[in-house]
């Protein structure tokens, strides 16, 4: 069995986004998903082992083309702050155009679905495109001395947190449309790294 084509997964991915948007998690089938794609259900099965493998692997496919536009947009930055803050702001964009973001934490499957999908070896590249950046801020001495690598998780479960689980909770939230709280987020977070002079 030969694994799908990268470019013929992600028509697949691109397929399934919008149906899963609009109907969520439980109600998409994956037979609207092949009819929508244009495959067969044989050649899905041939790839992925049912609904919940299919949608953790969309999700983490969304998050690695996060992590690469990001990186692509700050290749030549130099300033680590700069790069954390346009991380910050891809992030919220991202999570604005693709409301897949969402669906994650509609039901038990659907949040196991990713678990299982976002293992170590999966976000390893995620983690280190964040971390790169904030260990060049302290080696610059940009930032702090910090552990890049606990920092990195922090910032990815508060952004996760805010953005992703909170609206859930609080159906009306829309603090990532909030210009001013985006503004204060970016400087709490920035603000937190900075080298700070030697007092005395």
């Amino acid at each position: 069995m030969c694994p799908m084509d990268p470019d013929r997964k992600a028509e697949l991915f691109a397929a399934a986004l919008p149906i899963f948007n609009r109907f969520g998690y439980r109600k998409t089938t994956i037979e609207e998903i092949c009819r929508e794609a244009g495959l067969s259900k044989r050649t899905f099965y041939e790839e992925f082992d049912d609904k919940k493998d299919f949608f953790g692997r969309l999700v983490l496919h969304m998050a690695t083309a996060f992590t690469l536009e990001w990186q692509e947009a700050v290749r030549d930055e130099t300033s680590a702050a700069v790069q954390i803050e346009r991380y910050i702001d891809q992030y919220i964009t991202s999570c604005q155009a693709t409301p897949i973001f969402a669906v994650i934490f509609e039901n038990d499957e659907s949040m196991q679905a990713v678990d299982e999908a976002f293992n170590d070896d999966s976000c390893k590249p995620m983690f280190a495109a964040l971390g790169a950046a904030i260990a060049m801020g302290s080696a610059s001495g940009e930032f702090r001395p910090v552990h890049a690598v606990k920092l990195t998780l922090i910032i990815g479960m508060m952004m996760d947190s805010l953005f992703c689980i909170l609206p859930q909770l609080f159906k009306n939230s829309r603090i990532d449309a909030d210009e001013a709280f985006v503004r204060e987020l970016k400087a709490f977070v920035i603000n937190g790294l900075l080298a700070r002079p030697s007092e005395g």
